[in-house]
């Protein structure tokens, strides 16, 4: 199975890298790629003031529904590395994973990096149990 690790230089501008991410995620499956892999906070700059801003439900906001969009259009399984989410108030950084047909597998979320000053304080690790078997 080939599997695509997407990076992307991420910016301010929320919809510019919402566009190149879906761009990056087309340019895999043409590629080959049965699963891609989305890196941490890739629709705002990880500046954590930036974070309420760019937050959304999961995964029925726009990242979610583009990401099942493009799963379904490509057949391609996606774990979205992750994003701000706001949720009863509180902002997470959630990761959310898409099957090949485009259904929403689960997601992970966690306080962790959000709520910190910085980064070296804490890290997070998540492990996605997949419900399915993703076939060649």
């Amino acid at each position: 199975m080939k599997l695509a690790l997407c990076q992307l230089r991420v910016t301010e501008n929320k919809a510019d890298n919402l566009r190149r991410c879906r761009e990056m995620l087309y340019k895999a499956a043409d590629g080959g790629a049965k699963m891609a892999l989305l890196p941490e906070m890739f629709t705002i700059a990880y500046v954590t003031s930036l974070f309420s801003r760019a937050a959304e439900s999961c995964p029925n906001g726009e990242t979610g529904l583009m990401l099942q969009d493009v799963a379904k259009e490509t057949g391609m399984f996606i774990i979205g590395g992750s994003i701000p989410e706001i949720e009863n108030g509180l902002l997470y950084n959630t990761s959310m994973s898409f099957s090949s047909d485009g259904a929403f597998e689960g997601k992970y979320l966690s306080l962790i990096h959000i709520s910190e000053p910085t980064r070296l304080l804490s890290i997070s690790y998540a492990v996605f149990c997949l419900k399915k078997k993703i076939h060649n």
